[in-house]
């Protein structure tokens, strides 16, 4: 993402209609409408805005006259720009475009080559469900912008929670090893984590899977094609994720509960299980150290009743509670029964 499209998303965070407009306006249609693809259609729509009572008269001149027109109050001068842009014809092509998901007509005559580049770019990129924008961090400023020095967990964490639950560090050290090759944190200090598209698709009841297919799909099967092993494309798409609204509140909350997160791959929405009051709370910790996710780990197994699946090494019962009822299609009991075998 450029300093331009970050600068319009921000923008539009802020609702600062006028000011995402100008941003946009020195990024290239490609950009444009990478821009527009990735915000929320209801962002979209406040920036089509509601045409002012003067705009038939900017309709006939450049942004760059709106100074001369003296009847108009200069505090009301940002929003005529945007009512402007808003009907020009190629932004008002671009809005419709990305609003229906297709052109909607041929190209205004005053369209130059790259406009029409960038429409049929755009139309490329919906079927294809590419993600428009590639998010480096989460704009919202709901989460770190960047990972520190988290403190890895020691032989003795492991013994110690171990001691407590009744079983045997193998155990535990099994699951992490299967969950996330027994690190919580990637090499950029960041936690490891996987974000579930079915499950922000249930999160927001199925709203965005048309629009923004790379951040919600109806089914798991269906979201595994946009995970690439990549962490910086987990973290794009709940970033992403996050710059979403419903009914005028950002979408931090369903995003981080629609992400599994740090050594055990807790789901966001498991948080109370965890032991955290809220989720955001839950991934604003697994920043800080392995130990916390540990301590969550610990929480959750004690809250559903597994402590005793790994006391037995009942890896099946363990599994179908901790992976899901699909357990058996990855493998999964089978992977921690070796994992422990080789801890052991």
């Amino acid at each position: 993402m450029n300093s331009g499209c970050e600068n319009f998303i921000r923008a539009v965070l802020g609702n600062k209609s006028s000011d995402a407009i100008a941003a946009l306006g020195t990024d290239s249609w490609d950009d444009v409408f990478r821009c527009l693809a990735t915000i929320d259609r209801a962002d979209i729509s406040r920036l089509a805005g509601v045409v002012p009572a003067d705009i038939s008269r900017l309709s006939k001149i450049g942004p760059g006259d709106l100074s001369s027109l003296t009847s108009i109050d200069p505090a009301d001068l940002g929003d005529q720009i945007l009512g402007f842009w808003a009907i020009t014809p190629l932004p008002k092509f671009a809005i419709a475009t990305v609003q229906s998901g297709k052109a909607p007509g041929p190209l205004p005559p005053s369209a130059p080559a790259d406009f029409g580049q960038a429409v049929s770019a755009y139309l490329t990129r919906a079927l294809s469900q590419d993600q428009p924008l590639d998010f480096h961090s989460d704009l919202t400023g709901s989460l770190p912008a960047a990972g520190g020095n988290p403190i890895p967990l020691t032989d003795n964490d492991y013994a110690q929670a171990a001691s407590a639950l009744g079983i045997e560090k193998a155990a535990i050290q099994a699951v992490a090893s299967v969950e996330s090759s027994g690190s919580g944190f990637g090499s950029n200090g960041l936690p490891t984590i996987r974000y579930e598209l079915h499950i922000f698709s249930r999160k927001t009841d199925r709203k965005y899977t048309k629009t923004h297919p790379w951040l919600s799909q109806d089914s798991y099967a269906a979201g595994t094609a946009f995970h690439d092993g990549d962490q910086s494309t987990e973290y794009s798409m709940l970033c992403n994720a996050m710059i979403l609204e419903q009914q005028g509140i950002r979408l931090v909350r369903p995003a981080i509960e629609s992400t599994s997160w740090g050594m055990f791959q807790i789901m966001g929405f498991n948080y109370a299980a965890a032991g955290w009051s809220t989720p955001e709370g839950f991934a604003l910790d697994s920043f800080l150290s392995a130990a916390n996710h540990l301590k969550g780990f610990c929480n959750f197994i004690k809250t559903n009743n597994l402590v005793q699946a790994l006391k037995n090494h009942d890896w099946a019962s363990f599994a179908y509670s901790y992976n899901g009822a699909g357990y058996a299609s990855n493998d999964y009991d089978g992977k921690i029964a070796r994992a422990y075998a080789k801890l052991k």
